[in-house]
């Protein structure tokens, strides 16, 4: 009987098939996948996927439950008895079982035909017979043999010991079945005693593996028997598949992450300096770095700046800035008074005399008429000061204006005095106002004419007026001046003012003199004013030159007296020029107004102080006392008592008459009216031819008459 296996051959040329079929993609996809026109996708049912290529469909005689698979030993054998003629099936629906008479191992694509001849009869068991035990086969000697190492039976009475497949083994003989080999190990052969170790560069991830995959480029094994590649750490890299160590990333290159293929190179504007390297360094500020893979940064030079970390090329300054050093990052803006108005420029130019900029300016501008820079490097241009000017652009300094002209601060050209003015010297800041009693007709005066004695001017006048009335200009070029005190002039342009006469004083604006009022006099020539006449004098006239002297029996009544008061009966003036006359003495009378003396009392007669005439007393008469008290009980008979009054009667001294009153009455001296003629009761009449000699003391129920 011939059996059908699952030999060597086969999947050698299936392999073969496959390779020529399958489709390298440099793959970096992850063991158990394969590339598609959409990225990775994972290895389908009924398929294994070996790295780098396409998925492969299992061989007749397998199936494939399970996706994701990188081996044929992935593929199950169908059951021994039972055999499946389709490729890429994903479960053992497809394995059918051999018919009778016909039987298959396992893995077989078809059912052969079946020699009964290996039943043996059993002499123990007389006419019957006993089927092979697993592991064994009937030999064609009729014995039942034990399977080789390297090959197994699980069917009773097995014809032939079926190899195990690559990827599996068997060490010892009466094997049922092979063992799969383990995750790092492998056997490509049929009829394996045992498996061995991957080599350096290729891992086998799972048991029962054929062939051990080499690591995908960006991966490696540094060691035997691996069950799977390590990814290349960061910084270094694989470039191809199988690797045993990863290659260092050189200066100028990076790895940033890891299982890299291939190391990056640094982007223009980085740089490595170390091999090895995860990330590229920016260059700093003041460095670029134009190329690629760059190993340092370049120092930007004079004229040129990089303002950021990470600059490419170095910029040159723009025009109105400079660099005068290397590895700048920026470039600082010219100063005010200097420009540039290149790119690149290293240093900034002064700006010439005449002209100025701002700070940051690509040129220099001129300064305008009416103003200048002195010296170059000016920041601003001056205008230039009061009393000198500059007609062009551009000038260095200012000209005085000549006398006679100035200006305004910045103006371009001078400009005449206007007339009533002057200027005596170039370069005046202004113009100055003749002064009073000057002035200037024409306009550019460079001084001022003096006005004639008798005229003046104001300040800034263009003519001389006459003086006022009241003053007067003894002197060219001086001011018209008050007259002095007592002097007078009436007349316009005077050139001095006159005395007023005696008798006479100026008025207030010194224009005309004034006589002087009654009461008053000036006895010389040029009096400011007039004086009061004193007392005991007078004047009754205007403008008296002196005062006249009061007669005997007569006074002034205090200073400025216009005339002369006749002394009243019972005062007397006994010399011309009294200021006031006198009361009569005690005993003594006048009774007429005008009285240079007072009149002795006759004998049995007596006054009082300052009376008109004497009265007979009554009483008793004290010869030692001089004091007479006057008694108004009686007003048409008064008494008179010397000394004392009555002993009912008290003294009233409150007045300037000595009187008597009752007791409790109010002093006397308030309502006691002395008359000089006759004293009446209020609303009493006179008779015709009444005469009453003598003086009357009238009380306030009474009145003179």
């Amino acid at each position: 009987m011939r059996s059908q296996t699952f030999s060597f051959a086969s999947v050698a040329l299936f392999l073969l098939f496959a390779l020529v079929h399958a489709q390298d993609f440099s793959s970096t996809c992850p063991y158990g996948s394969a590339n598609s026109p959409s990225g990775c996708a994972t290895c389908a049912q009924g398929h294994y996927c070996p790295p780098g290529m396409r998925p492969i469909p299992c061989p007749a005689g397998t199936y494939g439950p399970t996706a994701g698979q990188t081996l044929v030993s992935a593929c199950l054998p169908c059951p021994a008895g039972t055999a499946s003629a389709s490729v890429g099936a994903t479960n053992n629906d497809t394995c059918a079982p051999c018919p009778e008479g016909r039987s298959a191992p396992a893995g077989a694509s078809s059912c052969a035909l079946h020699d009964t001849a290996g039943m043996l009869r059993s002499p123990a068991r007389g006419s019957g017979h006993t089927p092979c035990p697993r592991g064994t086969y009937l030999a064609s000697s009729g014995i039942c043999t034990l399977c080789e190492a390297g090959s197994y039976s699980n069917t009773y009475d097995a014809s032939s010991c079926t190899l195990c497949y690559q990827g599996t083994y068997s060490s010892a003989k009466g094997s049922i079945e092979c063992t799969k080999c383990s995750k790092g190990m492998f056997v490509s052969t049929s009829g394996a005693t045992s498996c061995s170790e991957c080599s350096i560069g290729t891992a086998a991830p799972q048991e029962g593996q054929a062939l051990c995959a080499s690591c995908m480029p960006g991966y490696f094994s540094s060691s035997s028997g691996a069950t799977g590649c390590a990814p290349c750490p960061k910084g270094m890299f694989a470039s191809y598949g199988g690797a045993t160590a990863c290659t260092v990333c050189a200066v100028g290159t990076f790895a940033i992450s890891t299982g890299t293929i291939l190391c990056a190179s640094c982007a223009a504007g980085t740089y490595t300096t170390t091999p090895g390297t995860v990330e590229c360094t920016q260059c700093p500020t003041g460095s670029s770095a134009p190329s690629t893979a760059s190993v340092g940064c370049s120092t930007c030079p004079e004229g040129t700046f990089a303002g950021r970390n990470g600059a490419e090329y170095c910029t040159p300054c723009q025009a109105g800035t400079y660099n005068p050093s290397p590895g700048s990052a920026n470039c600082p803006k010219c100063p005010a008074g200097s420009y540039s108005n290149v790119a690149g420029a290293t240093i900034c130019s002064n700006c010439p005399a005449g002209s100025s900029s701002n700070s940051g300016d690509t040129a220099c501008t001129q300064c305008g008429a009416g103003s200048f820079s002195a010296s170059s490097g000016s920041d601003k241009c001056t205008t230039c000061p009061q009393g000198t000017y500059s007609t062009v652009a551009g000038a260095n300094g200012c000209i005085a204006c000549p006398a006679g002209t100035t200006t305004y601060q910045g103006d371009a050209f001078c400009t005449k005095c206007p007339v009533g003015t002057y200027s005596s010297t170039a370069g005046s800041t202004n113009c100055t106002l003749c002064p009073q009693g000057t002035y200037s007709t024409v306009e550019g005066a460079t001084n001022c004419i003096a006005c004639p004695a008798g005229t003046t001017t104001y300040d800034g006048d263009t003519a001389c007026t006459k003086c006022q009335p009241g003053t007067y200009n003894p002197k060219a070029g001086n001011a018209c001046s008050r007259c002095p005190a007592g002097e007078f002039s009436i007349a316009f342009g005077a050139t001095s003012c006159t005395a007023c006469p005696s008798g006479t004083f100026p008025d207030q604006m010194s224009t005309v003199c004034c006589s002087c009022d009654p009461g008053t006099y000036s006895a010389q020539p040029g009096k400011a004013s007039c004086t009061k006449c004193p007392a005991g004098m007078y004047s009754d006239q205007i403008g008296a030159a002196q005062c006249t002297s009061c007669s005997a029996g007569s006074s002034s009544r205090g200073d400025g007296s216009t005339y002369c008061y006749l002394c009243e009966a019972g005062t007397y003036s006994s010399s011309s020029g009294s200021a006031s006359c006198t009361k009569c003495p005690i005993n003594t009378f006048a009774s007429q107004n005008g009285a240079a003396n007072c009149t002795q009392c006759p004998a049995g007669m007596n006054s009082g102080k300052g009376f008109r005439g004497c009265a007979a007393c009554t009483g008793e008469r004290v010869y030692n006392n001089d004091e007479i008290w006057y008694n108004l009980k009686d007003p048409y008979e008064p008494k008179c008592y010397f000394g004392n009054c009555p002993d009912d009667m008290e003294k009233d001294r409150s007045g300037e008459t000595l009187l008597c009153k009752e007791p409790g009455d109010e002093p006397l001296s308030s309502t006691v009216i002395i008359c000089l003629s006759v004293c009446i009761p209020v609303g009493a009449i006179i008779l015709a031819g009444s005469i009453f000699v003598g003086v009357k003391y009238c009380r306030s129920n009474t009145r003179c008459w």
